[in-house]
C-alpha cells in the first residue's frame, strides 16, 4: 500500500488559554510533580481539551516532513510531547 497521508495545516503558532499545560505537559512525565497533574485536573476540561489540542497539532506542526535523524538534531522538537498526556 502506498503512504498518501498529506498533512494538514497545522498551527504555526501556538494559541492556547492555559499557559501551564504547555509548561507541565512539555517536561520529562517523570519530572511533572501531583501538584502540576492537580492544577492541570482543576482546568476546566473543555478548554484543557482544546488547549492539548492545539499544543498537539503545534508540535506535529513543527515535527511534520523530518526524517527521525533531523527530529533527533532539531532543538526546537519537544522530546517530552512524543509520551505525555492526560487522559479525562
Amino acid at each position: 500500500m502506498e503512504y498518501t497521508y498529506k498533512g494538514k495545516d497545522y498551527p504555526k503558532d501556538l494559541n492556547i488559554k492555559h499557559q501551564e499545560v504547555f509548561t507541565t505537559l512539555s517536561k520529562d512525565p517523570l519530572d511533572i510533580t501531583r501538584r502540576e497533574f492537580d492544577h492541570l485536573f482543576d482546568i476546566p476540561t473543555e478548554e484543557f481539551c482544546a488547549d492539548e489540542e492545539q499544543l498537539i497539532l503545534w508540535e506535529l506542526g513543527k515535527q511534520w516532513g523530518k526524517s527521525a535523524e533531523q527530529l533527533e538534531s532539531d532543538t526546537t522538537i519537544n522530546q517530552n510531547q512524543y509520551t505525555t498526556g492526560i487522559i479525562r
